[in-house]
Formats: structure tokens, sequence, C-alpha cells
């Protein structure tokens, strides 16, 4: 998760969004290596969440609505 990136502020103005970085790099520059970037809407309640009895992550596309279950929070 990308919190504050070489003095880059990650959140919207109103706090309400928050950058986020996924990726496999541990070490070094990424040199072109593919990784995903999101924004977390936080006023609208999907993060984590429970589901079928068990905490999952949930990633929503904000523009379809299509959601995909991470299965740990």
């Amino acid at each position: 998760l990308l919190a504050n990136y070489f003095g880059i502020n990650a959140w919207s103005l109103d706090f309400r969004y928050l950058l986020a970085l996924e990726t496999d790099i541990r070490r070094g520059l990424p040199d072109g290596r593919p990784c995903t970037v999101g924004l977390v809407d936080l006023a609208d309640g999907v993060v984590n969440d429970l589901r079928d009895g068990r905490f999952v992550a949930v990633v929503k596309n904000w523009r379809t609505g299509a959601e995909r279950i991470v299965p740990h929070p």
C-alpha cells in the first residue's frame, strides 16, 4: 500500500480517497514491470468485509461496480 511516497501525498484533499499500489517488487527499481494502482473510497464502506462468515477484502471497480473478492482482509 502506497501511503506517502517521495513526498507525494496519496490521500485526496478531503481524506475520502486513498491511492494504493500493489506490486511483487521487494527490492530495486520497477524497470518497467507491471503493477496495479487502485483507489480506495473510504466513505463507501467497501474495503474489508465479512462474507459468508469469513473476513475478505473487496476490490470494486468504481466505474462498473464489478467486485473481486480477495480471500483475506
